[in-house]
């Protein structure tokens, strides 16, 4: 799985914290893949509150943040703490697989609208030092 191996060259299990976009994307393949590391599913607003009260802990220095674009969550709790990541800690996209030609006409015929270009992308990012 590419996205853990990233995650695994890139981070310190001991450092890191992993969150995952729970209704879109398998958090339990992740944790498998990347053994030793923090794995979080976010699949609600309360989930969101307790990944913001990890990441405030000085411990965590790296946080990652998988996602599919389109936020099926109740309130769009992804979308919200992507912005309030994005917002406070200094990060960077990992486009991972494009939606193809056809997806994208589906999408449209579906009037499904999404994020991004990106069918899962994740955000690395780190605290200052």
């Amino acid at each position: 799985m590419t996205i853990a191996g990233d995650i695994a060259a890139k981070s310190s299990p001991a450092d890191t914290l992993v969150l995952v976009d729970g209704p879109n994307l398998s958090g339990v393949v992740l944790e498998y893949y990347l053994p030793g590391f923090t794995t979080r599913q976010i699949f609600t607003e309360q989930d969101a509150q307790s990944a913001r009260r990890e990441i405030a802990n000085p411990a965590i220095r790296h946080v990652w943040f998988m996602r599919n674009p389109r936020d099926v969550t109740p309130d769009h709790a992804l979308v919200r703490l992507e912005a309030e990541l994005r917002k406070s800690l200094s990060g960077q996209l990992h486009p991972y697989l494009s939606f193809s030609p056809t997806h994208k006409a589906l999408m449209r015929v579906m009037n499904v609208q999404v994020s991004s270009d990106w069918m899962y992308s994740a955000w690395e990012f780190r605290k200052p030092n």
